[in-house]
C-alpha cells in the first residue's frame, strides 16, 4: 500500500466517465473518473480502472497531485482510491485529485448500533465514521475481520469518503514486530532500493523500500524523491527491516 503527503486532503469528484472541460472547438483537456488499482512507490507507475471499463497508467512523476486541506485525514493514492484525471490535448495525465482521505489514531469509541466508530488522533481531535456492509476491516492477517472484532484502544489507520463520513476501510496494527522511530535519512541506495535512517538514539539501520511501502512525502511521490539529510518518521518492521510507512517531517 502506498500512500502519499501528509495531513487530511481530499477533492470533491467531479463530471462524468469522460467531460470536456472547454465544450468548443479546440478543447485542449478532459476530465477521466475511475477506480485506482495499482500504485507501485519505487517506479511510481500507477494504474486506474475507467468507468467505461477502459484503463489509463501513467507515473505519478509526470502528474501534479492535486490536494486540499481538510479539517482532518490526509489524501492517499492506494488501491480502491476513486479519483479524477485530468488529461492534456495528447490525452496524457497531467492531475490527479482524490476524494479519500485517511485518519490514523486509537478508537476512542465504539457504537455498535449506529454502526460507527471514533478515532482519536491526538492533535487532529476525534473523528467519527460510520461503517457499512461494503467496509472492509483487516487486523493483521485476517482481511475478514468484523465490526465485532474491533475494541477500544486499538491502533487503526482508516480509510473513509470525505464527502459521506463513510468508512471505507479499516486496518488494525497489532503486528508486536512493527516500530516506529524518527531520524535522518544518511543515504539512499537506488540500486538495493534501501534507506538507511539514523534514528534519534544515535542507532543507524539500513531499511528496505518495497512496492508497498507507504510514502507521505509531501510531494515526493517516489523512491527516487528520496534524499539523504531529510528528517522522517518511519514505521518498520523489525522482523525484516522493511520499511511498512515513511513520513516527511517538518
Amino acid at each position: 500500500m502506498l500512500g502519499f503527503w501528509k495531513g487530511f486532503l481530499g477533492v470533491i469528484l467531479v463530471g462524468s466517465a469522460l467531460l470536456v472541460s472547454v465544450a468548443c472547438e479546440g478543447a485542449t483537456q478532459a476530465q477521466l473518473e475511475g477506480i485506482l488499482q495499482n500504485v507501485d512507490s519505487i517506479s511510481g507507475e500507477v494504474t486506474v480502472t475507467l468507468k467505461d471499463g477502459g484503463t489509463v497508467t501513467f507515473n505519478l512523476k509526470d502528474v501534479n497531485v492535486e490536494t486540499l486541506r481538510q479539517a482532518a485525514g490526509s489524501a492517499s493514492l492506494e488501491p480502491g482510491t476513486q479519483v479524477t484525471l485530468e488529461t492534456d490535448k495528447d490525452k496524457k495525465v497531467k492531475t490527479v485529485k482524490a476524494r479519500h482521505a485517511e485518519v490514523e489514531g486509537i478508537i476512542r469509541s465504539l457504537d455498535k448500533e449506529k454502526k460507527t466508530l471514533t478515532v482519536s488522533s491526538g492533535e487532529d481531535g476525534d473523528t467519527t465514521l460510520e461503517l457499512t456492509e461494503t467496509t472492509k476491516i483487516e487486523i493483521d492477517d485476517n482481511k475478514a475481520a468484523t465490526f465485532d472484532s474491533l475494541r477500544e484502544g486499538q491502533e487503526v489507520e482508516v480509510k473513509y469518503d470525505v464527502e459521506t463520513k463513510k468508512a471505507l476501510k479499516i486496518e488494525v496494527d497489532e503486528e508486536e514486530d512493527e516500530t516506529e522511530l524518527e531520524g535522518d535519512i544518511t543515504a539512499v541506495n537506488q540500486d538495493a532500493k534501501t534507506v538507511t535512517i539514523r534514528a534519534k538514539n544515535g542507532t543507524v539501520t539500513v531499511y528496505r523500500v518495497t512496492a508497498s511501502t507507504k510514502l507521505e512525502l509531501d510531494g515526493v511521490a517516489t523512491f527516487e524523491g528520496l534524499k539523504a539529510g531529510m528528517k522522517v518518521e518511519a514505521k518498520v518492521n523489525g522482523a525484516s527491516n522493511e520499511l511498512i510507512k515513511l513520513e516527511l517531517k517538518d
